[in-house]
């Protein structure tokens, strides 16, 4: 549930190593598109995405966590209030994506009733997806196991791999995309 964007100058890095797009500036309408932030206004923050995202004040905190913010304080750390719009070093309250009084991932925002009804859409549950399908260097679909144990393949003009921070990696390099090293 952590709604915590990178920093700025990470995706700048990206940007001159040839990830053309990929700079701040390229990669932050889409951070704005994608959220509604309870918390902070302007030009760094969304205010009508399907994504809600909010920190918990200060009075609802845990005493651990009370007690974290008054050591790193006192260490002369700065408390960064907006972490999502202020890159400097110090502590903060994570901004999380959830409702008032719930969780709120990716597929209850964005797989609303009248997307989940569409025919061209499919679900598949309890299914893993374990390489992408090349044909050269584009990529045609996905290859995934099902809960039986069986194989199948899901070819489409358009693939979209959207397997998390730690798998998408692993997809991409099971695949055969990625550093030639690694690859080896």
């Amino acid at each position: 549930m952590w709604a915590l964007r990178g920093h700025s100058a990470d995706y700048d890095e990206w940007q001159r190593r040839g990830a053309r797009g990929w700079g701040w500036h390229g990669v932050l309408p889409y951070f704005r598109k994608l959220e509604t932030d309870f918390d902070f206004e302007g030009s760094m923050h969304g205010r009508s995405g399907p994504i809600p995202i909010r920190r918990q004040g200060k009075a609802d905190w845990s005493a651990p966590a009370r007690a974290v913010y008054a050591i790193l304080t006192d260490r002369g750390w700065r408390h960064v209030e907006d972490a999502n719009g202020d890159f400097a070093d110090g502590h903060c309250t994570l901004p999380v994506s959830r409702y008032e009084n719930s969780r709120a991932s990716a597929g209850l925002c964005y797989l609303t009733r009248e997307v989940r009804a569409r025919r061209n859409l499919q679900i598949l549950t309890n299914t893993a997806a374990e390489r992408l399908t090349l044909n050269g260097k584009s990529v045609t679909g996905v290859r995934v196991r099902k809960p039986d144990g069986s194989v199948q393949e899901y070819a489409g003009a358009t693939t979209i791999v959207a397997a998390g921070a730690l798998r998408t990696p692993v997809l991409l390099l099971k695949s055969g995309i990625g550093p030639a090293d690694e690859l080896r």
